[in-house]
């Protein structure tokens, strides 16, 4: 096993290169080695520098993978417990070489997170060029970070413009009716002055509309303000039967439906246990508002697993959406009666996408079903 390499792409838990191009500013790369006393370092020492790297000799595990400019080390597989060196290193320094003596420190070396192995005695030229192709590897590892980095800003760039758009959809509605509203009671001063006349009920329902568009208006924004500050959320696993049921105690419920919570399994998820009820209690309100013209409305809350997934699903007893509807449920342009406060389904999606699942409506079946699947934690 002499000579093999291995390169992994581990993440480094230090600050990456500052270097912005994407290649290794070679002058700023330090390379950590130790040897077992009495060993010639020169080969060593000589074959970084033939590299074009800086050499610094450390002796132990916390020294060898101090500073950020730390991005190689070369241990020698005779030192004493180099084994748990390795180990160490390997949770902070990108590439690591080890010099072994036999093909049992060949095993031990990578078993224990070298990148590579060297057998020693070793010439100059040898090292040299593993360690040059640790560099190239470290190059290759920079370019795929900065890739992966502007990958990133143009997903945060798309997912505010949908955002965006989505709120301004939204906005446009409330905005029309408190405009066309103010319109309509500025005129109605007008003639009622004219007329020295007040009909005083007309203008406390336009006044009424304003602030009801107005209230609507802030919601919406506060929604905003919300999925702007959110972002994507590190999920944990959560207990789901518990959100839930905290979602049910919270939910605003003025005409009491009655709400019948099934729990088919324990499974936990992976989720974010703030989002996740808020984004249950969203779908609870829209549930009790489609069964405002049903003579006995009532619930249904179950937690299942299905296809690998653990599901939420939150079905209703209305009249149910109609199949043009069902095409356009999640468009944030999409109009239903909805008690107010609550959060529109285009925004309980994106909050669901965000913590990494997804949120669909069911076919068939009496009434609407919702349903949240996420992915078992």
């Amino acid at each position: 096993m002499s000579g093999s390499e291995f390169f992994s792409s581990r993440p480094s838990s230090g600050s990456d290169f500052d270097q912005p191009s994407g290649v290794i500013d070679r002058s700023r790369v330090l390379v950590r080695w130790t040897l077992r006393e009495g060993k010639d370092p020169a080969p060593v020492t000589e074959a970084i520098r033939q590299a074009g790297l800086v050499p610094v000799r450390s002796d132990e595990p916390r020294t060898l993978a101090e500073g950020a400019r730390t991005r190689i080390a070369i241990v020698d597989m005779d030192v004493p417990e180099a084994t748990g060196m390795l180990m160490v290193l390997s949770n902070s320094v990108r590439a690591i070489i080890a010099l072994a003596s036999d093909d049992q420190q060949d095993q031990s070396a990578m078993r224990c997170g070298a990148d590579q192995t060297v057998r020693w005695p070793v010439s100059v030229e040898t090292l040299a060029l593993h360690i040059k192709r640790a560099v190239k590897w470290l190059d290759s590892f920079e370019q795929e970070r900065e890739r992966a980095e502007k990958q990133a800003v143009l997903a945060r760039a798309d997912s505010v413009q949908h955002v965006a758009g989505m709120m301004a959809q939204e906005l446009y509605g409330p905005v029309s009716v408190a405009s066309t509203n103010i319109k309509m009671l500025q005129q109605q001063m007008v003639e009622e002055r004219a007329a020295r006349q007040v009909r005083w009920d007309q203008l406390q329902e336009l006044v009424d509309d304003v602030s009801s568009a107005v209230g609507s208006m802030n919601h919406i924004i506060a929604e905003m303000r919300t999925l702007a500050r959110v972002g994507a959320q590190p999920a944990e696993p959560v207990c789901v039967a518990d959100v839930v049921r905290d979602a049910i105690a919270a939910a605003p419920n003025p005409r009491r439906v009655p709400v019948e919570l099934e729990v088919v399994t324990d499974q936990r998820a992976m989720a974010n246990q703030e989002l996740l009820e808020r984004v249950l209690r969203g779908l609870l309100a829209h549930a009790f508002a489609w069964t405002s013209t049903t003579l006995t409305p009532r619930v249904k809350v179950r937690i299942y697993t299905d296809a690998g997934e653990v599901r939420v699903s939150v079905r209703d007893n209305g009249p149910g959406v109609t199949a043009q509807d069902r095409e356009r449920i999640f468009e944030p342009s999409f109009a239903a009666s909805i008690s107010p406060g609550s959060i529109s389904l285009a925004v309980c999606r994106e909050l669901v996408a965000r913590m990494g699942g997804v949120l669909t409506i069911a076919s068939g079946g009496p009434g609407t079903c919702l349903r949240v699947r996420l992915v078992p934690g």
